[in-house]
This record gives structure tokens, sequence and C-alpha cells, in this order.
């Protein structure tokens, strides 16, 4: 092992929070500093989820024991870090701990506790990068971005859908409730990893001040400068309070031979508008204070930690 002190970083989303904008204009312009991007591999061949860190991280806690070595190895090559000259290594990975079926912070929590333990042979030190989001902007975000599985996408069906998921009897910790309820996450992350290991930052300054943002992020990941483009604005999002509902995915006609319009450039794919499908959806006032009265007290606690109550996350009742 390198005698240089190598410290392992890792970006855990939550997705729907410029995620993207970090892994292509962010993160690789971090001169000195190893950039491994969303690893997709097949270490674990009993999960079909997408990444090698989600597959890890869905699995017991036992895994890291078992391929744990295998997994940073790959890490390094991928990156073109050499575990004997050493160097800060950042994984991005918005959807490792955040998929169906890993939604409990304790579960995130004594994941990172086994990383810390099993990669000592690589690095001296993990830090955490979590960007979250306000509770209603991003459920109505990630309705947006999955409503094209539903027949019936409407505002009824997402005022519904939204019901369902910040639910603390039905789906609050098997759905997506529990991940939205941040002073928890952080409170569990933190039981593990010093609390100035953590960086949880809101993804409203990056909506707000792009600048601000970026240093934070470079402040917290120990780099001086880094050069980024502007961010790329959100096509399913419509205003502030409006987004798109996407085609019905199985109202469709595909074009033959598909090959042959994959190599034209063209997409074979055509989705066939329904004259009947409801266009937007939006976030009312009514509707943001119900969430955000779900998790009235978590974000109050949040908010002497990391200060987010300027982004509207506290609200007065």
């Amino acid at each position: 092992m390198s005698s240089e002190k190598s410290t392992l970083y890792l970006h855990l989303g939550l997705h729907k929070t410029g995620s993207n904008f970090l892994q292509k204009e962010v993160f690789p312009n971090a001169k000195g500093l190893y950039f491994l991007n969303k690893p997709d591999w097949s270490l674990i061949s009993d999960y079909t989820d997408p990444t090698s860190l989600a597959r890890f991280m869905a699995s017991n806690t036992g895994v890291w024991d078992e391929m744990g070595d295998v997994f940073f190895n790959r890490a390094n090559k991928e990156a073109g870090r050499s575990s004997s000259e050493g160097g800060d290594l950042l994984i991005s990975d918005e959807q490792g701990p955040f998929g169906w079926h890993r939604n409990d912070p304790q579960r995130m929590a004594v994941h990172l506790k086994k990383i810390q333990s099993v990669m000592r042979e690589q690095f001296d030190e993990l830090k955490v990068l979590i960007v979250i989001r306000r509770q209603d902007t991003w459920l109505a975000s990630a309705y947006a971005e999955i409503c094209s599985k539903f027949k019936q996408a409407s505002q009824g069906h997402f005022e519904r859908w939204i019901k369902e998921q910040i639910s603390y009897n039905k789906k609050y910790f098997w759905g997506r409730g529990i991940r939205l309820d941040y002073s928890s996450l952080l409170a569990e992350v933190t039981r593990f990893i010093p609390a100035h290991n953590v960086k949880m930052i809101p993804y409203e300054l990056l909506k707000s001040d792009p600048g601000s943002f970026i240093g934070e992020v470079a402040k917290f990941i120990e780099v001086d400068t880094i050069n980024w483009q502007s961010k790329t604005h959100n096509r399913k999002s419509l205003s502030n309070s409006e987004w798109k509902i996407a085609p019905y995915k199985e109202r469709s006609l595909w074009l033959r031979p598909g090959r042959l319009f994959y190599k034209l450039g063209i997409d074979p794919k055509i989705n066939i508008p329904d004259p009947f499908r409801s266009k937007k959806i939006e976030m009312t006032p009514a509707l943001s204070r119900k969430i955000l009265s779900k998790y009235k007290s978590s974000n109050q606690c949040l908010d002497s930690k990391i200060h987010v109550k300027e982004y509207g996350y506290v609200i007065d009742e």
C-alpha cells in the first residue's frame, strides 16, 4: 500500500438531484482525483440490478467480506488507479443504496461500516457525499420519470401515488418514503462515519447558485478548482411546479428492421399519442404542504445541521 494517505469518496445520490451533471461535468474535471462513474460489472450473478455497487448494497453485508477485494481491485483498474501508488478515488452511483428494497437508512449505514473495514488495504479514509432534494419536488420529478409505465397517469393518479409513497403504514419503510427522511438518513450514516466525513447538500443550491454548489463539492473532495460547463435543463420539468407526463410506453409502434433504423441514427420506436392522456402534473400548494407536513419534524432537525429552511423544507403551520 502507498505511504500516501488515500481517501475513498462515495457519491450515493439521491437520483433526480443533478447526478448526471455531477458525473459528466464536475467529477471528471476534478484534477488529482480518480473517478469511476456507475460501475457496471457482473460480479454477483444472482442480481439483475444494472450496477454492481447497487448489487453489493442490495446484498447481505457479508458480500463485502467475500468480494470486497474484487470490487476495489476492479474499481481501481477501471479508474486507472494503482493501489501501490495510492491516490483518492471517487465512485459515483446515485442508485447504489436507493433502489427498491434498499430504502432503509440503517441498511445503508451498516454497508458503509462494512466498506470501511474491507477497504483498508486500498484506502485510509471513507467520505460520503449525498445530494438531497425537497421532498415535494423530488416526488414530482420521480413520478415524471416513471409515469410512462402508468396507463392511467394523470393529476389524480399522481396524488394517489404520492399518498402511497409517504404513507407510514403502507410503503414508508419499503418504498420511497423513508429515503426522503433525510434527518434519519444523516443520523444513521453518522453512526459509523464521522460527521465531518459526510456531506449532505441540497439540490436547490445547484439550481439557485451552481458556482456555490460546485464550490461546496470541491471543498469536500479536497480539490482546488473544477472546470465545468453550464448545467443541462431538466427536460421533464415545465416550470417550478409543473412536469410533463410521458406517453404510455406500451402505446407505440416499432419500425422494422430495427437494426437498420438504428444504423441510420433513427429511433425505430414511435410513440403513438393518446389524445385523452393528461399532458402534465402539478405540484399544487396544498399537495406540497401535505408532503412537507409529513416530514416537518425531520426537516426541522435537518435544518439545524445543514440549513435547508431557506429552500422551503421547513413550513409553518
